[in-house]
């Protein structure tokens, strides 16, 4: 009936919201790393020590992308927050 119908636009709805914001979220986090990459390749000098060792023997190129490949999402969040967003802003979230 009628209510059925009703429950099966919502269902399709929600899919595609969830479908939306997945790209949208994909999208932010793509831009994430890749500004993280550039930044650390322009500025080597701030990646921790263990990472700095290798620059000589495999290139800046090749530490950024083994530095950043092995961050979690919660820890390349805060590192991209504490380099790019002011800290004013961050206490109006919390």
């Amino acid at each position: 009936g009628e209510n059925e119908w009703a429950e099966v636009i919502f269902i399709i709805d929600v899919v595609l919201l969830n479908a939306i914001l997945g790209v949208v979220q994909e999208s932010k986090a793509e831009a994430m790393v890749e500004t993280l990459y550039h930044h650390f390749v322009d500025h080597p000098e701030q990646l921790p020590a263990e990472y700095r060792d290798h620059l000589a023997e495999e290139g800046v190129a090749r530490v950024v992308c083994d530095y950043i490949s092995g961050m979690t999402d919660r820890y390349a969040i805060e590192v991209y927050e504490d380099m790019f967003v002011p800290r004013v802003w961050r206490g109006l979230r919390e």
